[in-house]
């Protein structure tokens, strides 16, 4: 199955404004150091 990726902004209700995430569904294949990767 292939990930998808969803880019979030929280605390905000414009986009690309207040605090981003990446989120990763699923996750449970990736290493940690592909986690940290998608973190920065």
């Amino acid at each position: 199955m292939k990930p998808q990726v969803y880019h979030v902004d929280a605390f905000t209700s414009q986009p690309f404004r207040g605090n981003s995430a990446g989120v990763v569904f699923p996750a449970d294949n990736l290493s940690e150091a592909q986690m940290q990767l998608i973190a920065r």
